[in-house]
This record gives C-alpha cells, structure tokens and sequence, in this order.
C-alpha cells in the first residue's frame, strides 16, 4: 500500500509542469569549499547573503575552521563585496528587525574555551558586525532557525543531551529560546515528542498567536504548538518512516486552508524524501516518498508549495510550484540547457514583490570539489506576494494533556511538558498522598522512595490541572 502511494504521488505531481525562466546565475569562486546558507533583500535594492568559506581558513588545535561570512550582490548578479566577519564557523538563517538591524543565527569557534558555540550575530546591511551574542558551548545545542516578533527573537533547535532521556547515547529535545535585543533570556525551554532523538527544527507563528514549533521525532515527523509563554498546548506527530530512521530537514508548516505541509529528507541510498499534506488531527490527505532530496520548503497565501528538488543521479536542481492537492504547476529548471554545467544545491529562496527571486546556496562538480558560492535570479513563478503560512488558519483544539514517564517507573518522573516550574501531587489509591510540591522539569521528581504501586498525580500549570495513573515498580 506504501508503495501504491508513493507511485500515485510521483503521477500526480508530475502533471501540467512547465518550465520558467532563469534570468542569470552565477558561481563566485574564493576557495574550495563554502556555501550560502541564508539571503534577504535590503532597503536599498540589493541582496544580502550569508554562510562559510575556506578562504580565511584557520587550522587550530587539529581542527580545520571556516570562515563565517556575509555577501552583497545587486539584482543583476554582480558581487558588490564578500566580507569575513570575524568569526570562525558558519552563519545561519537571517532576519530584520524593526530598528534595521539584522541578526543571524551562528555557530562559531570561541578560542577563549576551545569549543564551538551556538549564538546570534547583529550586523547591517553593509556588513558592519555590532555584537555578539553567545548562547550555548558544544554541541548543547544548535538553532536552526530565527525569527523576530513583538520586539524578541525567537530561537529553535536542539538540545543535547536529552533532559527527558538523560541515559541515552544519543539524545535529544526540541529547544526554544526567546531573548531580548541585549541578550537577556526571557525563556529556554525544552521539549519531548517521547522519543529520546527529539530534534527541533523550524517554527512559525500561527494565526491565533501560537508558536508551531516542528522537527523529527525519532522516525516520525512531529511539531509543538506552544504558547508565547512557553506552555506547551498540543504535540502531533504527522508521518511515520517505519524504514529509515534518519531524517534531515523535517519540517510541518501551516497551509492557508487549514491542513499542514508535512516533509523531510531520508537517510536512504539513494536519497528519498518525504512531501505530504495532513490535516491537523496528523490524517495524510495526500503524499509520498520520492527519491531524492526536497529542501526550501515554503507555502504561499495561495495556498501553492514551493520546494527545492535535488537528484545526483542524474543530476537534477529543480524549484517546483505545486497546488494545494499537489499538481506541478511550474518547474524551474537550474541544469537545463545553457546553464552552467554543474550541480547546483538551492539552500535558500528569497521571492520579490513580483514574484521573481533569487536563490544561494553553492555549487559543485559530480566530485563535489571544489564547491563554490551561487547565486541565481528567476523570473516569477505565478505565486502570490506575501509568502505566508497562517493567513487563513484557524485555532486548534486539542485534548491533548502532559503525560508522566517512564511508566511505569522506579525513580525519577518527569511529564512530557516542560516549560517552566508547576504543582504535582502523588496520591496512593486508599487517599494517602505521598508527594506534594513543587515541579521543576529540570529535576523531575524523585519517586525511589514511593513503595510499589499505583499512584494518582495531579499536575497544575498556569491555572491549568492534569491528572491520571502512575506505576511505580
């Protein structure tokens, strides 16, 4: 039946494509290895990108570093200047501010400790760097996408290892901070699909205020709604990779009509990857699995898709525009006739008030060296200004609650809501209670001295109560 499905999809998605025009492209050549990983457009009509390159390649400690670096380039492709900022590792997503200002995610080698660092760059549009903000040492944890809203920036990714699953080898949680343009904290928050490989990826903001916060649970592909206190409201997990457990670039995003996008990339040889469309319960209303790769996934106020389509071989880097039940309504094509004769990865997609744009990311022979900087200009693709993912999206309703584990269990409890302290209490089944305080998620709460048995628990949060069984062993 999996099969059936994902061949349907093929059928269906490949029905009245036609192609769109490539205005220029070009490579920009520094070093031997580098890519743009981010790009948005100034107030002045140029394009501002950001990513790595070995071109100030440092070697420290038995450890080869990158560059991380910002690019200027104007509307007709032409390099206005490449700049290294100071910092050694690689910036992420970009976003502006409402007092210009741009920040950036960055994972970068701080040589005062000896180890990476996850943290967020302010700069402007020249390339001028104003602070740093550092966040996290090590792989504790990496943002993967910034927002900014309401005068914060939010921040969500992973973290290592996981607080839920402490004893895993490989553990993690979804991560979500919000600090202030000083970086002061307001808020760092973790939380658990129930898997001990919960990691976060991308969020967007709902209609109704909400945060929805997705990434890969184990081998499913799930999201949080939270509030913008950090409560958790629901977890939902949409498609389950019952072959591969890998994913790379999971991520749900909300559709004008109510329903989610639902995708992600396989570790799979080849590569395959996931593309469907659910609607809030987690319900597949169509989808499949394809091989390849799909990245830059982005829903318009039109309700169309936009993603990225990658093949090695043979050799394909595709945008394609789908409709809402998943027909092909343009295909752009970077390796048609004419263009430059090398595989081109599309790691970011910026879309003009005409619906044109410009793409980064970098490019590569089929030896994959050297991998230069792209660039690229398109024409439109029909798509609707204003790319969005919420206009029209209406509030959830869920019953979803907190839930304990382990369950059963012999020490520590924990709920699968954490974000920020509450009120639990354990209650034996004649009335007597053995536990009633205070809930940190960080700590949980030790049970190693409950005798055997079934317990009540009441748990109590922002003036909202949860209750059910627990096991002890």
């Amino acid at each position: 039946m999996g099969r059936l499905l994902s061949l349907l999809f093929l059928v269906l998605i490949f029905q009245q494509s036609f192609s769109q025009e490539l205005i220029w492209e070009n490579k920009i050549a520094i070093s031997s290895y580098e890519s743009l990983n981010s790009v948005i457009k100034t107030n002045e009509g140029n394009f501002l990108a950001s990513g790595f390159s070995g071109r100030w390649k440092k070697y420290h400690l038995n450890i080869t570093l990158d560059a991380a670096i910002l690019m200027k380039f104007d509307e007709d492709g032409d390099t206005l200047w490449v700049k290294f900022t100071g910092y050694y590792g690689s910036i992420g997503k970009m976003v502006e501010a409402e007092n210009g200002i741009i920040y950036s995610s960055l994972i970068y080698y701080d040589f005062a400790i000896n180890d990476f660092r996850s943290g967020v760059l302010s700069f402007n549009e020249n390339g001028t760097i104003f602070q740093l903000i550092p966040l996290t040492i090590g792989s504790e944890a990496f943002f993967y996408d910034i927002k900014f809203k309401d005068g914060y920036i939010w921040l969500s990714g992973e973290k290592s290892p996981s607080l839920f699953y402490p004893n895993a080898a490989f553990g993690y949680d979804f991560h979500l901070r919000k600090i202030r343009f000083d970086g002061s904290e307001v808020f760092s928050l973790v939380y658990n699909g129930n898997d001990p490989v919960s990691r976060g990826n991308k969020i967007e903001f709902m209609p109704n205020g909400n945060i929805l916060f997705s990434g890969s649970v184990g081998n499913k592909i799930g999201a949080f709604e939270i509030d913008t206190a950090g409560n958790q409201v629901q977890y939902r997990s949409y498609f389950t990779n019952n072959f591969n457990g890998g994913w790379q670039n999971s991520l749900i995003s909300q559709i004008a009509d109510g329903n989610r996008i639902v995708g992600g990339s396989r570790s799979t040889n080849p590569g395959s990857y996931y593309l469907g469309k659910h609607d809030t319960s987690g319900t597949r209303i169509w989808g499949g699995i394809s091989i390849g790769g799909a990245g830059v996934r982005m829903i318009f106020s039109d309700s169309t898709i936009v993603f990225h389509y990658g093949l090695a071989s043979p050799p394909i880097s595709q945008i394609r525009r789908l409709s809402s039940d998943s027909v092909v309504l343009s295909t752009l094509d970077f390796m048609g006739q004419g263009t430059l004769p090398y595989f081109k990865s599309i790691v970011d997609v910026y879309h003009d008030s005409d619906s044109s744009g410009v793409v980064v990311g970098n490019i590569f022979p089929i030896t994959f060296n050297p991998t230069n900087l792209y660039i690229a200009k398109f024409a439109k693709l029909g798509i609707l200004y204003n790319p969005t993912s919420a206009k029209a999206f209406e509030k959830l309703k869920t019953d979803a609650v907190p839930i304990p584990f382990p369950n059963p269990g012999t020490d520590i409890v924990k709920f699968t809501i954490l974000s920020g302290p509450g009120k639990v209490t354990f209650t034996e089944t004649n009335g007597r209670k053995v536990f009633d305080g205070e809930y940190l998620p960080e700590k949980g709460v030790s049970t190693k001295r409950f005798p055997p048995g079934i317990y009540n628990y009441k748990l109590e949060r922002n003036g909202k109560t949860w209750g059910g069984k627990w096991v002890k062993e």
